[in-house]
């Protein structure tokens, strides 16, 4: 068999741990809650966008040239999907546009245009690029102008998603809803928007009349990387002019990540290369999932804590000893050689040598992966177990009680929650009369003003 030589430079480590974590969490989301529609359309995402991710880092990672070719023709698939599926999320989440009974028809806005795409590239790769030989036997990729275009609509579902999700900040009433897409909306600004502006400013710094003697639609193209950064920075100022008590803690989270975009993209500016840029863009991806996932451990409404714990301590070990195996293995094959003693093929034995560490290390690495998950997921006793039964309860009724009446369906669930966590008749009214007359009091000094 043909041994294919990879680069396993810091990035493209970045890139595929990024992968491997989002891939992480979406499968996570549906095993906690197989059975939601917004849980089974969540991991549709993340399955499209960790697997694209792994694709795509997996291409840059080979110098082969039939390798490449093929790499890029599967990841267009993962690609396509992922745009639907992003556009989607933006659509739904954490509510869907224009309510629940506009949901079929946003999910059939969505995957239609990618049946069609899917179909179209299915047909022909070459209607979205083509590979061009470089001298030297290297293969580089060309897109075309219908590539560029769903590209361009990668932006378009970007901003799709920060705009709806920075206008649930301001106009939710319920409060559970303005918290779940603060912390989401905060991860995929993390995730994406470097994507975009720190390929924008180091096109822009080191060749700035490419806008203009390129081709229009490549041109086009990067010119909307620059408006979607500035889409990012009128968001951010909203987030800033939020002036809500009970809104400290995500508006600082919020903060922080557009300050962390805008320093990726300053980092970009000060070394305006490509190898840098992807660099910040995988160091970012990175920070997506570990975000997301304490936005899920955050607001999830079942007590999944001890799972968390288990799922997170069975993760951190299965990457270390992975990561651990490719080290040790280069280590052995790098010493070893061609052949140990003549006896044995080297790459043979430092794969044995190498799977032989990975299993020593397996133990110490998942007990201190066991105690990392308790000590960031304990479990909740007394009197803060309660406390936290309660909060979860009081984000499902803010829930259905923002759309007005309670309808039969709305409280079958209800009803269910409250078994499950055990609110008392109670509780539940005193939590109805706190929200409406909360409520109440929000409309009166709208009126007013």
């Amino acid at each position: 068999m043909r041994r294919v030589d990879l680069d396993w430079s810091a990035g493209n480590l970045l890139g595929l741990t990024a992968g491997a974590l989002i891939l992480g969490v979406g499968a996570f989301i549906l095993v906690a809650r197989p059975n939601a529609w917004l849980n089974r359309g969540f991991f549709l995402l993340a399955l499209a966008d960790g697997g694209s991710t792994v694709i795509f880092v997996l291409r840059n990672m080979t110098t082969d040239p039939v390798l490449r070719v093929y790499l890029m023709s599967v990841y267009w698939y993962f690609f396509i999907a992922f745009l639907a599926a992003l556009a989607l999320f933006g659509l739904l989440f954490p509510r869907p546009l224009f309510g629940d009974d506009a949901r079929g028809w946003l999910v059939a806005s969505a995957l239609a245009p990618a049946g069609v795409l899917v179909g179209a590239y299915a047909w022909d790769h070459t209607l979205f690029w083509a590979p061009v030989v470089r001298p030297g036997g290297d293969v580089a990729f060309l897109y075309t102008p219908l590539g560029n275009l769903l590209l361009a609509a990668f932006v378009g579902a970007t901003a799709l998603v920060i705009v709806k999700l920075a206008y649930g900040l301001v106009h939710d009433r319920a409060a559970s809803w303005r918290r779940q897409g603060a912390y989401v909306l905060g991860g995929m600004v993390v995730a994406y928007v470097p994507y975009f502006t720190t390929s924008f400013v180091a096109y822009a710094l080191v060749n700035p009349q490419f806008y203009f003697l390129t081709r229009a639609d490549v041109g086009l193209l990067y010119a909307l990387f620059g408006v979607l950064g500035l889409v990012a920075l009128a968001v951010a100022v909203v987030v800033l002019r939020l002036d809500d008590d009970a809104f400290r803690a995500e508006r600082r989270f919020l903060l922080a990540a557009f300050a962390a975009v805008l320093a990726l993209t300053l980092a970009s500016a000060a070394v305006p290369t490509g190898l840098v840029a992807d660099l910040l863009q995988n160091v970012a991806l990175l920070a997506y999932p570990i975000l997301l996932g304490y936005a899920i451990v955050r607001f999830e409404v079942f007590d999944i804590d001890a799972r968390v714990r288990r799922v997170a301590a069975a993760t951190l070990g299965g990457l270390v000893a992975a990561g651990a195996f490719i080290v040790l293995e280069n280590a052995f094959e790098g010493v070893l050689q061609e052949n140990l003693a003549g006896i044995l093929p080297g790459e043979f034995a430092a794969g044995s040598l190498a799977a032989i560490g990975a299993t020593i290390l397996w133990s110490p690495v998942s007990k201190g992966a066991d105690k990392l998950g308790r000590r960031l997921f304990p479990d909740l006793k007394g009197e803060a177990r309660r406390r936290r039964q309660l909060e979860i309860y009081r984000h499902g009724l803010e829930g259905a009680l923002a759309d007005g009446i309670l309808v039969d369906r709305e409280s079958r669930t209800l009803q269910a929650l409250r078994e499950s966590l055990g609110v008392t008749d109670a509780e539940h009214a005193a939590m109805v009369a706190e929200i409406t007359s909360r409520d109440r009091r929000e409309a009166a000094v709208a009126t007013a003003a």
